[in-house]
């Protein structure tokens, strides 16, 4: 079977856990299908045994050659933040680095695509992902590791690395199927299923309603922690909150502080539907007896200083940029930062 082919510096994403959670890893999926002019995507769970998982969109589709040439060696080899596709809707490219499609690797060993593009054949495809590669992508000799060239901006090729992640099958498409794209993984990791079923059996744990506003106001809003509600509620929010849905309402915030936002996303006409509830950004302050402000937080940026190299084990010395522009001293030796012993690198937080 054909092997599937990342580049490292795509592949440095997933080791690094950018998709540490079910819901990171599905709302890169999510991404994919608002870069292919998606106006739905529903995501089934299989609540209340999370045995299955299937997401599914009514995006453009893509091609088998698309999909063969992605898998050869096409994810990573160029970022989607260099795509200058126009897309409906006056949205922006939301994906990151071509990456999404193997983002749910982080909860299942294989899945299956099916995918239609609005001419031409379909196709279907059966991807494999290896047991235990992770601890080989670093080992020259594991025979995962290959020499390769990344495309930058501006058409440069840099020295890169590829990486064997898995295997896949591929066949035209025998069957009538809707424009779109729709993956299904019926082998979910054991530790997903087994965290998502015991959430649903916590003491503070309350059933979803399927009108998703009276989810928020009536049950988020009350409660404790979203902690305390356990995991399955947290993916709910963590999509619903990350994922470029409208608010519940325009006056989710008072004094209109999200109309103009709201009115952009409902602009772009992208629905997200979970388990059958239709997810809007889990916000609705009006009337909140835990408090608000009224007032917008300015975007600010802080500069922030490490001292003492990465070759000492030592907790790091941090340095906050003063009102007078000048950093503090280092908290170890008491001097200026700009002491002998110590190597700074700068770097730049946004709140």
């Amino acid at each position: 079977m054909p092997k599937i082919k990342v580049h490292e510096r795509a592949l440095a994403h997933l080791s690094r856990g950018l998709y540490r959670s079910p819901a990171s890893a599905l709302r890169e999926l999510v991404s994919n299908a608002w870069d292919a002019n998606a106006t739905t995507v529903e995501i089934n769970t299989n609540y209340p045994n999370f045995f299955q998982l299937s997401v599914r969109d009514n995006g453009d589709g893509f091609s088998r050659e698309e999909f063969e040439r992605m898998m050869k060696g096409g994810i990573g080899n160029s970022t989607k933040r260099i795509d200058h596709r126009h897309l409906k809707f006056d949205r922006p490219l939301i994906g990151r680095l071509g990456i999404g499609m193997l983002g749910i690797a982080q909860i299942c060993g294989s899945f299956e695509v099916r995918s239609q593009p609005k001419t031409g054949t379909g196709f279907r495809a059966k991807v494999h992902l290896y047991d235990g590669a992770k601890s080989k992508w670093d080992d020259a000799n594991s025979g995962l590791l290959h020499d390769a060239t990344s495309e930058v901006e501006g058409g440069e090729s840099v020295p890169d690395k590829i990486i064997d992640i898995g295997t896949y099958d591929v066949w035209d498409l025998d069957e009538t199927m809707s424009q779109g794209t729709r993956i299904l993984t019926s082998d979910v990791t054991p530790t997903f299923t087994q965290a998502f079923q015991i959430s649903l059996k916590l003491p503070n744990y309350k059933n979803v309603p399927l009108d998703w506003k009276r989810a928020v106001t009536k049950v988020l809003n009350s409660a404790a922690s979203l902690q305390l509600l356990g995991d399955y509620w947290r993916l709910l929010w963590e999509l619903a909150a990350s994922c470029p849905v409208p608010y519940l309402a325009e006056d989710a915030l008072p004094r209109g502080l999200v109309r103009e936002k709201n009115e952009e996303l409902t602009k772009h006409n992208f629905s997200l539907i979970v388990d059958g509830r239709n997810l809007f950004k889990p916000v609705f302050l009006k009337q909140n007896p835990g408090g608000y402000t009224v007032h917008r937080f300015e975007r600010s940026t802080l500069r922030v200083y490490a001292s003492h190299g990465d070759d000492v084990e030592a907790p790091k010395s941090i340095f906050r940029q003063t009102s007078s522009g000048r950093a503090a001293s280092c908290r170890r030796c008491r001097r200026a930062p700009e002491c002998a012993e110590s190597t700074f690198r700068k770097r730049r937080y946004k709140s």
